[in-house]
């Protein structure tokens, strides 16, 4: 069986309808979240816009800055002008430096290797002729003894201007008729490896 209660039941106070709305079925919670959420880009708007004017604020100081370097340094384009003749100048210096660097690479001044074999001269050796052809060099000489020639052969070897090429070319035993004297006449050669 139903029971059905006909008799009419106490209505609550509701809101009442507006404009054919009734404001009953409207979520008031949600709506509070749609009205903050449309607040909200205008307090995030507030909040860079004064971001905005600090970093505006500090390009202007920047760009006041730069204009005052500007100024200074459009007083000093004589100073300019004078550190480009200088890097000028100093580029024809280095181009003459090469050229004077060939030249001595290429210089073949005999007078150090010269003086090296007059400081190194045995007491008992005496030279008769020292030729220069471009590089080789040929000494002859005279010495009392082997030993003396072995020992000058050796101190031009030693030396930086010879390579290891620098040998005895020829030797012969020479008599003196008159006084009877023994002396050995000699050729060294080899090649010039220095001149400096």
């Amino acid at each position: 069986m139903i029971k059905i209660n006909l008799l009419p039941s106490k209505k609550s106070a509701g809101l009442p309808v507006v404009l054919g709305m009734d404001l009953n079925l409207v979520n008031f919670k949600l709506l509070l979240v749609a009205m903050l959420l449309n607040a909200l880009p205008g307090f995030i708007k507030d909040y860079w816009n004064g971001e905005i004017k600090t970093v505006n604020e500090e390009l202007q100081a920047k760009n006041n800055e730069l204009a005052a370097l500007n100024v200074k340094l459009g007083g000093e384009d004589s100073i300019q002008k004078m550190i480009d003749a200088f890097t000028i100048q100093e580029t024809k210096l280095k181009e003459r430096l090469g050229v004077v660097k060939t030249i001595l690479k290429t210089k073949k001044n005999p007078s150090k290797i010269l003086y090296y074999i007059a400081q190194n001269i045995p007491d008992d050796l005496w030279l008769t002729s020292v030729q220069l052809n471009d590089v080789n060099i040929s000494i002859k000489g005279e010495s009392i003894s082997y030993k003396s020639i072995g020992l000058f052969i050796e101190n031009l070897k030693n030396s930086i201007f010879f390579d290891k090429s620098i040998r005895l070319a020829s030797s012969q035993t020479k008599k003196d008729n008159e006084s009877g004297k023994r002396t050995e006449e000699f050729e060294i050669s080899g090649i010039i490896t220095k001149f400096f």
